[in-house]
């Protein structure tokens, strides 16, 4: 039980024989307000002749620095606490999520039934007052963002495959229309050489004639 009791002092959920101060943790968070700037198109009534005018491009739908954000992750491996953060899970305490509900369970010995580890770990959470829907909440919220997550990262990676894939097919007719063109040069060659010597054996012929 000593391993049980280290997990409850170190949540408090037992009080240790020294006096202890209960220590306050404070979450701050930190917002931004995006304004979007939605770019004025000036309209001309009348053109002139032999007069350009440039427009900047511009974007119904502005990308926002969260999905360039989401971009460039995408393209390499990523921790769970790198997802966590994107979902603003990181700083949740363990105390509040269903981690504790998992330390809780591995400190009691594992030879006991699944069904007295969740009474005892019921019981822990009552005597405690502490609200075990909250941190199952936590759990169930972990794993809608991580499917979330999952499913975003393999459809951004299997759109850059797609396009690579039409980039390499794009090059490959590159590459088979100039292998085309060296056939085609090749047959040229061989037959303006064939046209050239023929010439040159039909004058050698006329000098040998009257070389003698």
């Amino acid at each position: 039980m000593g391993k049980m009791m280290s997990i409850l002092e170190k949540y408090k959920f037992v009080e240790k024989d020294t006096s202890t101060t209960d220590e306050e943790v404070s979450s701050f968070a930190t917002s931004e307000e995006a304004v979007e700037v939605t770019p004025e198109i000036e309209t001309e009534e009348t053109i002139k002749v032999q007069e350009i005018i440039e427009e900047p491009p511009t974007m119904p739908n502005p990308i926002s620095e969260e999905d360039i954000k989401k971009a460039a992750t995408y393209d390499r491996h990523l921790s769970i606490k790198e997802i966590y953060t994107q979902y603003d899970l990181d700083t949740v305490a363990v105390t509040d999520s269903v981690y504790l509900l998992e330390n809780l369970i591995n400190a009691l010995p594992a030879e006991l039934p699944d069904f007295v580890k969740k009474t005892t770990v019921n019981n822990i959470i009552k005597a405690s007052a502490m609200n075990i829907d909250k941190l199952l909440d936590d759990g169930h919220t972990r794993s809608t963002k991580l499917k979330g997550f999952i499913d975003e990262y393999t459809t951004a990676n299997l759109n850059d495959i797609e396009k690579l894939k039409q980039e390499i097919d794009r090059l490959n007719a590159i590459i088979a229309e100039y292998h085309q063109q060296v056939r085609l040069k090749e047959k040229l060659i061989q037959e303006e050489t064939t046209l050239v010597e023929t010439e040159e054996t039909r004058i050698h012929n006329i000098l040998n004639f009257f070389k003698n």
